[in-house]
């Protein structure tokens, strides 16, 4: 009996503290759940970087403030519209520090309509707002730009005073083949009237230029910074300016009488792209890497459109966006680049034109095996 009694008693007991643990174990559940879904992910602040920049790329300010923190948002004042648009980024890198993501950008910017760029290094934290992820800090400082000075393209790094030539008109080749002419059966002249629109590479060892009088020519220029150590002349930002006539400087010569050696310039190759025949071009953007750069350009009558080259060869890829589409009743417009990847919109320019309808659209272009889909 008093065997019988003891056996039941630690069955009771067993059970009662198995029971127990069950019980303390569903209760603490819901903690480890909460502090799961409480961690910084990394990747989806990144994505929040990503489409902010996008945002700025389009152009759409307000699109981009809403990635802002509440407390960002209401310090940040608009001061009017910036004449440098936003042409490409990089992030360079990620880090993450408690409940916080801080990110490391290039960012390139243009003017549209005349030859200055810059080069700025970015820098942005992204921190959780309730269970969003927002935008709490954004800083930037200038790395290089370039501008025009006397019918040249000068370069300044950060905060120097001192300018470095990087090209004179002389600089750039006086005929080429364009890329339409794939048989190169005749060399076209290229136009050296005025220089156009110019964008850095996210390093800033390439800058993209062109020039435009009808036709327009673009082409990368790789830029050498040890020839400025060399002891460039005249390089304080006025180039040979007093020594040379503007028209002696334009061919690069030396003007009469002067004694003055031409200074320098810090590019030290021009990679021709191509020569596109009545159209402007309305900017260029490198890829992440810079493996390709893309030309957006307008020809007359006929639209927007864009060009993909290689980088280092000049060649075009293997994806004529003029042949794959209806060119001239629809437009090619440029978005982003992501990695390996092209992301483009095709445009209908008549909205009557139920066969178009197919065509427009958001789309995606593999840069490995060239291949588009539809977004």
């Amino acid at each position: 009996m008093k065997k019988n009694y003891i056996e039941k008693l630690l069955s009771f007991i067993l059970i009662s503290f198995i029971l127990s643990t069950f019980i303390s174990c569903k209760k603490e559940a819901p903690k480890e759940e909460k502090a799961k879904t409480a961690e910084f992910d990394l990747m989806v602040a990144q994505n929040v970087v990503d489409n902010y920049m996008k945002e700025l790329m389009k152009d759409n300010l307000e699109g981009a403030k809403k990635f802002y923190s509440s407390e960002l948002a209401q310090k940040t004042k608009e001061e009017g519209e910036s004449e440098l648009k936003v042409k490409g980024y990089s992030i360079d890198e990620t880090s993450e520090i408690g409940e916080s993501g801080f990110f490391k950008l290039k960012v390139a910017r243009m003017n549209l309509n005349k030859p200055v760029a810059t080069l700025d290094d970015c820098s942005i934290k992204v921190k959780k707002e309730g269970s969003e992820y927002k935008i709490d800090e954004v800083k930037n400082e200038i790395r290089k730009e370039a501008f025009l000075e006397d019918n040249t393209i000068r370069v300044r790094n950060k905060n120097n005073v001192k300018t470095n030539l990087l090209a004179d008109i002389s600089s750039f080749p006086q005929y080429i083949f364009s890329k339409d002419d794939e048989g190169n059966l005749s060399k076209q002249v290229v136009p050296k009237d005025k220089f156009s629109v110019i964008n850095f590479g996210y390093e800033g060892e390439r800058i993209a230029v062109s020039t435009y009088d009808k036709d327009s020519f673009v082409g990368i220029i790789k830029i050498d910074e040890s020839m400025a150590a060399q002891g460039g002349k005249g390089g304080g930002g006025q180039g040979d300016k007093g020594s040379q006539s503007q028209d002696s400087k334009a061919q690069g010569g030396q003007g009469e009488g002067s004694t003055m050696a031409r200074e320098e310039p810090i590019g030290k190759e021009m990679i021709p792209l191509d020569l596109i025949k009545d159209s402007k071009i309305e900017f260029m953007s490198f890829s992440n890497g810079e493996k390709f750069i893309l030309v957006q350009y307008n020809k007359n009558n006929t639209g927007r459109c864009i060009r993909v080259y290689n980088t280092d060869s000049g060649e075009l890829i293997p994806f004529k966006f003029e042949e794959k589409y209806p060119y001239g009743k629809v437009e090619i417009v440029f978005s982003s680049f992501d990695k390996d990847v092209l992301n483009y919109e095709v445009i209908q320019k008549d909205m009557s034109d139920e066969a178009l309808k197919k065509e427009a659209g958001k789309y995606q272009l593999d840069l490995k095996k060239f291949k588009e889909k539809k977004a």
